[in-house]
């Protein structure tokens, strides 16, 4: 993938080829280690994790001809936004030449881009129902993951049960740390589960400032922002701290930090171990 994004001139910083290396790595089967389980990604705004999983994916329809993609964002115009994003990669001049002639379509509130070797990306919200009825899909975006509950998931993961790429389907669930309010119970299992070691068969990327540190302090800029100071300068680090003037939502969004987790009711049997007594 990197070495066809530099024939196409989209390339990747450092910490992106790391994800990107995990992400897509697979067993001596052949099949994407986080096939079953899926890749969660919980990263904070404006570290570049957009265009990184839209390059990325551009770069795998070039690759595996037939390849069919779906991207949901909860909200219509976040979904909007990422298919701008991703109709500018398309018109680039070295990756216009794959795109189909009028391959780049957008009507009622649903996009997509038709490559010439027929794979295509399709662009929908969630909140408008986008993602029902597909099939033979082989990676799925759930962009905003922090918004996503389980009726939704149940209405798409069963578009990848008849994947024909020849890794294994792929689903990706990508967004910032949860407000208490949000319907977020599938992106908060899949981090427990990472945290507590149950995880099989899937992977978790955590990016974030370390939850004791104080929320100003410029040193934490780099554990939090990977893109600092290459791609995110100081002042748009400051602006959106300037901005998210709630200090919930700049440790959340900003920082990439999440609440505590507050149980209620029986803990769950890696957490019972843990609070063995050994004598």
């Amino acid at each position: 993938v990197e070495a066809k994004g530099r024939e196409l001139g989209l390339g990747f910083d450092w910490w992106q080829q790391q994800a990107g290396t995990v992400i897509l790595g697979y067993g001596a089967g052949g099949r994407y280690v986080a096939t079953v389980g899926g890749v969660g990604m919980s990263i904070p705004r404006q570290v570049g994790k957009t265009y990184f999983i839209l390059a990325m994916i551009v770069i795998l329809c070039i690759l595996f001809p037939g390849l069919q993609v779906i991207w949901t964002a909860h909200h219509l115009r976040t979904s909007t936004k990422t298919f701008t994003t991703l109709r500018g990669i398309c018109r680039r001049k070295k990756v216009a030449p794959l795109i189909k002639p009028n391959g780049i379509r957008s009507a009622n509130g649903e996009q997509q881009v038709e490559f010439v070797n027929g794979s295509m990306i399709m662009f929908g919200a969630r909140a408008q129902g986008f993602g029902r009825g597909f099939d033979e899909i082989d990676i799925e975006v759930f962009d905003e993951a922090q918004i996503l509950d389980s009726k939704a998931l149940d209405d798409m993961v069963a578009a990848t049960n008849q994947a024909r790429h020849e890794h294994g389907a792929l689903l990706l669930y990508m967004g910032t740390p949860p407000r208490k309010s949000d319907p977020s119970s599938e992106f908060r299992l899949r981090r427990s589960e990472a945290w507590s070691g149950e995880a099989k068969d899937a992977i978790w990327i955590e990016i974030g400032a370390d939850p004791e540190s104080d929320p100003n302090d410029p040193a934490q800029f780099p554990l939090m922002n990977p893109s600092f100071p290459l791609r995110t300068p100081l002042e748009s680090l400051l602006r959106l701290r300037k901005n998210l003037k709630d200090p919930d939502s700049w440790n959340r969004e900003g920082r990439g930090i999440w609440d505590p987790e507050v149980t209620g009711g029986a803990l769950s049997h890696a957490r019972w171990l843990t609070l063995a007594d050994p004598h």
